[in-house]
């Protein structure tokens, strides 16, 4: 496979928020699909495949509005307890390790008052459960960092039926590009964090009418934070549906995407407008 086919299914694999049978199947349409492109076209930068595919935050987008609301759902909820169950089995792993070695270090202990080559087994004995503590204690630290990521399975979804529109909203937060955010709060020193905020309107057999979203990067350092940059983007996948406008604007630590859709119906047409906005506290949680 062309390295930048690898590359542009790796960024989709990241944004994923869970990898199982059906997303797959998608990667493999996605894979035979770009490897055509590649070998009709000969791309020579990522661009390319950005133009052609659109980015992966695009095409990933794309599929979570083919899923069913129920169906997202019950993903992100599968995600979030397999990772507390993960960390449920280190901890007791890391309990079970400290206790059993302090007993057997007090029998030892006890047994030492007798000949004096016991005394240099023990000693030989508790450094070897020293450095398996310290080992276990790294271990232990690198999980929990590594729980402190932020990954695209870390989705808020919100509903809100509105009565004045046609359609029911739902509201996505998924990363814009993959970031580390270690420990945020133990250190003055400054983060950045992308993310994208995406309103979907649904008709009320889930699908999708129209979306407008926001990608916004912050900065923060645990003590302030603000918003240093943002992108608006509008799309309506519904035939009766059409985009006439998109805007945004940022101030402090939030930035609002703006978007006016068209909906069209053989006896008229109605203008609706709708916003999303992102924020970023001061320990880099976007909400």
């Amino acid at each position: 496979m062309n390295s930048l086919c690898k590359q542009y299914i790796s960024e989709v694999k990241l944004l994923l928020p869970a990898i199982g049978k059906s997303e797959k199947n998608y990667l493999a349409s996605l894979t035979s699909n770009l490897e055509d492109f590649c070998d009709d076209t000969s791309p020579q930068t990522i661009n390319d495949l950005y133009q052609k595919f659109g980015t992966p935050i695009d095409t990933v987008n794309s599929y979570i509005s083919t899923l069913p609301t129920e169906t997202l759902i019950k993903r992100i909820r599968k995600s979030k307890y397999l990772r507390y169950f993960i960390v449920t089995l280190i901890i007791m792993f890391a309990c079970i390790t400290f206790v059993l070695p302090l007993q057997i270090i007090e029998v030892f202990k006890f047994l030492s008052r007798k000949p004096s080559i016991l005394q240099i087994q023990i000693l030989n004995k508790e450094k070897k459960i020293s450095m398996k503590r310290k080992i276990t204690l790294c271990l232990i630290s690198t999980l929990f960092l590594l729980c402190s990521i932020p990954t695209s399975t870390k989705a808020d979804t919100i509903f809100d039926t509105c009565h004045k529109t046609p359609y029911t909203i739902q509201t996505v937060i998924t990363d814009a590009s993959p970031s580390i955010n270690l420990a945020p709060t133990l250190s003055r020193t400054s983060h950045n964090i992308t993310k994208t905020k995406t309103t979907y309107m649904r008709d009320s057999s889930g699908t999708v009418l129209w979306s407008v979203s926001i990608t916004a990067t912050f900065t923060y350092d645990g003590t302030t934070s603000r918003c240093i940059s943002c992108s608006p983007n509008a799309s309506a996948p519904a035939t009766t549906w059409s985009i006439k406008s998109v805007s945004s604007s940022k101030s402090g630590n939030s930035a609002t995407a703006y978007a006016t859709a068209t909906h069209t119906s053989p006896s008229s047409s109605k203008d609706f407008t709708q916003s999303v906005t992102i924020s970023c506290n001061k320990n880099g949680t976007v909400s």
